[in-house]
């Protein structure tokens, strides 16, 4: 951006989607992240216009009906009107909100991992040939960590539902079954092992933000391979020590943001 020249064995970044080298000076480690909670603060406008349009237009509608029932049998016609009710520009939906909400927690995990030195964030990333997209991916000394994060509220839990001879982990919060947020964890992480080295760990994540957490002493929760944490406890774990050295990490971040671009 500078117009400087890159001579050989210069610090710089490559940008593998681009083909293209910035000099550290105009390197903004920032935008290269991509933007937390994107994808999920577009849905959430996206879902919450096509809702205040259908309102809009029943109202609309409505009123027309009413203008014209009244003109046509003006005696009936009032009655009519008087006794059905007017359709209201309601409060958006539960699942329309559910979406600002998931923004929301993606901000907040964005805001703890913007914190940990040492480590580079990426923030919603696309799964390439799907629709659905990583929170965030964090490269840290310890490995590659793939966390999605969830807003909810009340209680978070881990219950055996299993028999005598067999056990079945599962993972509640606010007394609702949260399994398959597991499940989905472990898909995202086989997308992620498949774009580096097998010698790279990855581990997932699940960050939840505004539970309430089990016990005097907090400790993470291990279900199904995927470990489940607070927002500061995310903080400690990837920030870890570990053998991945500073150009291992920018090796390995570069590499996923070419495998996984910005959504």
């Amino acid at each position: 951006m500078c117009g400087a020249a890159l001579p050989a064995g210069a610090d710089a970044w490559w940008d593998s989607e681009v083909k293209a080298a910035t000099c550290e000076q105009c390197y903004d480690p920032v935008a290269a992240a991509g933007i937390a909670g994107a994808s999920a603060a577009r849905e959430h406008e996206r879902r919450a216009g096509n809702e205040r349009r259908r309102k809009e237009e029943a109202i609309a509608d409505d009123a027309a009906w009413r203008a014209q029932v009244k003109a046509d049998h003006p005696l009936l016609g009032r009655f009519a009107a008087a006794v059905s009710p007017k359709p209201q520009m309601t409060p958006e939906s539960q699942a329309t909100r559910a979406w600002a909400h998931g923004a929301a927690g993606e901000e907040r995990v964005a805001e703890i991992l913007a914190g940990c030195d040492g480590v580079l964030p990426l923030h919603d990333r696309r799964i390439p040939g799907t629709k659905a997209n990583i929170d965030h991916i964090a490269v840290g000394p310890a490995g590659v960590f793939v966390i999605d994060a969830k807003k909810y509220s009340g209680k978070i839990e881990k219950r055996d539902r299993g028999g005598w001879l067999r056990s079945d982990i599962r993972l509640y919060v606010a007394g609702r079954d949260r399994t398959k947020l597991v499940r989905g964890m472990v898909r995202q992480l086989e997308i992620v092992r498949a774009a580096l080295d097998e010698s790279v760990p990855v581990r997932a994540i699940l960050c939840f933000v505004g539970v309430e957490w089990p016990g005097f002493r907090m400790r993470p929760i291990d279900v199904g391979g995927v470990t489940a944490v607070w927002p500061l406890k995310l903080a400690e774990v990837v920030t870890a020590p570990g053998e991945l050295t500073p150009d291992d990490m920018r090796r390995v971040a570069s590499a996923l943001r070419t495998a996984l671009p910005s959504a």
